[in-house]
Formats: C-alpha cells, structure tokens, sequence
C-alpha cells in the first residue's frame, strides 16, 4: 500500500484548520506493534481506565479518556527526557509518538457531528475535547503564533462551557 501524502503534514493541516486528518495515521519509524497510542506510549487500557476512567462518569467517551492518557504518558516521556533521567530517545520515536498522539486527538469528532442524544448526554465532552485542542496546538504540537487557530478554539471553548452549563459568572 502507498504512503498518503505527508503523515506529519496532513496532521499540521488538520491541527491548523481544526479538521479530522484525511488519512490514517502512517508511523516515520517501522515497528512490531500497531501505530496505536497504547502501543506506542505505552500505556495499558487499565492505565486509562484508573486515570481519566472516572471522568466517563462525567460523560467523557473511551476514546476522549485514551487520548488524554496519550497526552499524559508523551508529556512525561519529553518532561523525564528534560530532566536527564533518560537518555537520548530516538527522535524519529519521539516524533511519531507526538504525532500520532497530535493525530489521533485531532481524529476525535466535534460533538455537533455525534447526534442529538450525544449531545444531551456528553454536555461535558466537547468542553473537554476543545481544551485538549488548546493545549494540542499550543504545547504538544505547537504552531506558530500566525498560524494557531488559538482565536476559533477560545471562542468553541465559551461557547461549549455555556451550552454545558459549566461557564462560571
């Protein structure tokens, strides 16, 4: 099977335009295991499930909690590698891993695109998923200040506080 066109661009274009990537995720870096977060980071279903699990309480989806546990476990692995208590990782490894954790929270779809009954009953979840967005552009996969959508997501994020009636006065 061919390559799609530029992985990592196709997941700049998504970031910037606030789109779901056209293609599927494609690794820089070939590897025995699946280009999942999971794998990738690694990261269990029981590590999701014991740190953002509780939030499903609170109408989050599996797939919102997994891509949080993504964040989480890239942030640590570059947090531990600044700190010196890790050596040198492979930077195409580390550049998949932020990428596909990029892509794969740019692949979680906009709560207006689940349904009306999704969106009655995961008031939370598109207040949630914009912030992961916020912090997507701005520190995980970081666009330059011209080219960030920072102004759309700020205002999609009052806008989803108020609808889910989280917005303090």
């Amino acid at each position: 099977m061919d390559r799609p066109p530029g992985n990592s661009s196709e997941t700049l274009i998504a970031s910037k335009h606030l789109r779901n990537p056209a293609y599927p995720f494609w690794p820089m870096v070939k590897a025995d295991v699946p280009p999942t977060l999971q794998s990738r980071l690694g990261f269990s279903a029981v590590d999701v499930e014991t740190v953002f699990g509780s939030f499903c309480a609170v109408r989050f989806t599996a797939e919102l909690a997994e891509v949080f546990q993504g964040m989480r476990a890239y942030e640590t692995i570059v947090e531990t590698y600044c700190q010196g208590t890790m050596v040198l990782p492979d930077m195409a490894s580390l550049i998949d891993q932020r990428n596909l954790t990029q892509h794969s929270l740019m692949s979680l779809p906009a709560a207006s695109k689940c349904g009306q009954d999704f969106l009655e009953t995961h008031r939370i979840y598109e207040a949630c998923r914009v912030a992961a967005l916020i912090y997507g552009v701005g520190v995980l996969f970081p666009l330059p200040a011209s080219t960030a959508p920072l102004p759309a997501l700020v205002r999609d994020l009052k806008a989803a506080l108020q609808e889910s009636n989280l917005a303090f006065h």
